[in-house]
């Protein structure tokens, strides 16, 4: 179902053209000037799609490239390169590129705040709700196409973000974004009939996982709800978690995964940081930096009320 893995003899990139682009990754993610990070995004823009577009530039090896996302289809058969600019405190900009091995390249634009009801709606790379991408899942739908599940993260605003699981396909050679794979069930009322790529909205200050867990053969992300924080009302983990599980080519809604109730969730990978000036990433969870800066007053308040907890009982 997720498709045949190949390998090939990656050629390893010119150091040179490694050390600028994650230079450039290196301003554009960190600089507290503004005109100074799209400045430097657009060079390594430039210099990526160019290096991109050299003689056997698929079989390049972009594994030390530590400003962007680097996915590879377990086929090999593309490549898919993804990367945020943080503009303002409510503004983030994503980037990103397809390589197919036939040497094809592809940028995608951009324009999720166009969308009206991005759960709802298809897109194109000229419509692309732009995510960061962190992970990628071949499947077959029901006519025999092959679909693929992207997981990304969108920093969307100052107080809130998101996770998308975006459905990606190829069709006479065009890329297409959203199909409707996403079903409800009769233990999901509150589900739509379906939906063409998945949205989590969540407070700024919290961890959510969303990820395929191969252990489990299943999608999973957390459950969220609305509760009071010092900052407002918003959606946070409960401690419960919820999903989708594949069968005959759709994905079925899973409302309730265990039956236990954790009290912390498992911080999920990559971790980003969106703090004003300081848009630092690590794609490999090694590093992990707080998305808001009132976060350490938060976690600081939760240790406390967690300490107090334990003297009660």
């Amino acid at each position: 179902m997720w498709g045949q893995k190949t390998s090939f003899n990656w050629i390893p990139v010119d150091s040179t053209h490694l050390d600028s682009l994650n230079n450039l990754g290196l301003s554009f993610l960190t600089s507290k000037d503004q005109s100074k990070r799209i400045s430097a995004e657009g060079l390594f823009d430039a210099h990526l799609e160019a290096l991109l577009n050299e003689k056997d530039a698929f079989y390049f090896n972009f594994d030390s490239l530590k400003c962007a996302s680097h996915l590879v289809a377990p086929d090999s058969s593309f490549k898919l390169f993804t990367w945020q600019l943080y503009l303002s405190e409510d503004k983030y900009l994503y980037k990103g590129l397809i390589q197919k091995r036939n040497g094809d390249l592809i940028k995608l634009e951009d324009k999720s705040d166009e969308y009206l009801s991005a759960e709802f709606e298809t897109g194109d790379p000229s419509f692309w709700y732009g995510s960061f991408y962190y992970n990628l899942l071949p499947f077959t739908s029901k006519s025999g196409e092959q679909l693929y599940l992207l997981f990304g993260f969108d920093g969307n605003a100052l107080m809130e973000r998101r996770k998308v699981i975006e459905v990606m396909k190829f069709e006479d050679d065009q890329v297409y974004f959203g199909q409707p794979v996403f079903l409800k069930t009769l233990n999901s009322p509150g589900h739509p009939p379906t939906k063409m790529r998945v949205i989590l909205e969540y407070f700024a200050a919290s961890s959510v996982k969303c990820n395929y867990e191969e252990p489990l053969d299943r999608i999973l992300f957390d459950h969220l709800t609305f509760t009071k924080t010092p900052h407002g009302e918003f959606l946070i983990p409960d401690g419960t978690y919820e999903g989708y599980e594949y069968k005959d080519g759709v994905w079925y809604h899973v409302p309730k995964m265990f039956h236990e109730v954790l009290m912390d969730a498992p911080r999920p990978e990559p971790v980003f940081s969106d703090k004003a000036g300081e848009g630092k990433l690590d794609i490999h969870g090694k590093n992990r930096f707080r998305s808001h800066p009132d976060e350490d007053e938060i976690e600081r308040k939760k240790k406390k009320l967690k300490k107090s907890k334990k003297k009660e009982n």
